[in-house]
């Protein structure tokens, strides 16, 4: 199981690409359990024996994680401010997507940038890292850990 708390640790190492990576790991799997927990109290409320979840809170189906991330935002797992962990900028001197900073937000899609190298065969060149701010990435961790110690 992915922990928020490797996020921090790796964030504490300078290793902030990976850390963001866990984090969104860490809501996505705490979004699955408490909607694992609703689901079973529901059941039990209604004398039913075997639980029945949408697919998508196992991965199954199509945006099976923006589906998670949206029930997080939903529920307010974490504050609404949190959710950017990076603001973007814009250099007018130069034009074109290498020197575009745009804003980071914690979902999927930054999950995956955050994990993966990959290399732009157009313009010849390693794509890095998306930036992310350590403090941002760190508030908006904190929420995360006091539910994940709650329900241990």
């Amino acid at each position: 199981m992915f922990r928020v708390d490797d996020s921090q640790l790796l964030a504490s190492n300078g290793n902030l690409s990976h850390a963001t990576a866990m984090s969104v790991f860490a809501i996505e799997e705490l979004v699955k359990y408490r909607y694992l927990k609703d689901e079973r109290t529901k059941a039990d409320a209604a004398r039913v024996a075997i639980l029945k979840a949408d697919g998508r809170i196992f991965g199954h189906g199509r945006r099976s994680h923006e589906f998670k991330i949206n029930l997080a935002k939903q529920w307010k797992l974490i504050p609404d401010d949190a959710w950017e962990i990076h603001k973007g900028y814009w250099n007018s001197k130069y034009w074109g997507r290498p020197w575009w900073d745009t804003e980071r937000v914690l979902d999927p899609k930054l999950r995956l940038e955050s994990i993966f190298v990959d290399y732009d065969q157009e313009l010849h060149v390693w794509i890095n890292a998306p930036l992310v701010d350590a403090e941002k990435l760190r508030y908006a961790n904190e929420p995360i850990l006091k539910a994940l110690k709650a329900n241990q």
